[in-house]
């Protein structure tokens, strides 16, 4: 038997897990966020995606946001080119794509600590917020109840889902009404 504090397989979760699967819900049971404790010391840079793959994991339903592997050609302004690959949540309005240039955040002394600067240019220039996916409160949101959220909570909210679902697709296939 699983304890407590333990996330290990358990007949409730996995039923819950097939389920949100078949319906179109994302799974972020097991996801966390990423340490970026030392975006704040890291030097700022532009880089050119080489290339973006999109996963099949959103942040919400519809989907806010995707996941992407991005690799990046990062250009510092005293250092060597490099590049990296790196994972990271887009909007969905704003996906990337080969040839954009991202604002980058890297640690100099291990270019694998590389995160996009999801900041608009505004607040960027003006120092506000925190570079990376923490400053989305979308992306906070959804990461900190999927670490809390419990079986019941989990449950309820893939029945919301699916009658949100239900409902769109019946109000898809009505016929507008007519006008008197």
């Amino acid at each position: 038997m699983a304890q407590q504090g333990d996330r290990s397989w358990s007949p409730l979760g996995f039923v819950v897990r097939a389920l949100k699967m078949f319906i179109g819900i994302p799974d972020r049971s097991r996801w966390a966020a990423p340490d970026n404790s030392w975006a704040d010391s890291g030097l700022p840079a532009e880089a050119l995606v080489v290339e973006a793959r999109r996963l099949n994991r959103t942040l919400s339903d519809p989907p806010s946001h995707y996941r992407w592997i991005v690799e990046l050609r990062v250009r510092p302004a005293n250092e060597a080119e490099f590049e990296v690959s790196i994972e990271d949540w887009f909007r969905v309005r704003q996906p990337p794509a080969t040839g954009d240039i991202l604002h980058v955040v890297y640690d100099p002394s291990s270019h694998d600590r590389t995160i996009v600067d999801h900041r608009s240019d505004s607040d960027r220039e003006a120092g506000v917020g925190t570079a990376g996916p923490a400053n989305d409160d979308n992306v906070l949101a959804d990461a900190k109840w999927a670490e809390t959220a419990g079986p019941g909570e989990v449950l309820a909210g893939t029945v919301r889902a699916f009658r949100r679902k239900a409902r769109d697709m019946r109000e898809a296939n009505q016929p507008p009404e007519a006008n008197p």
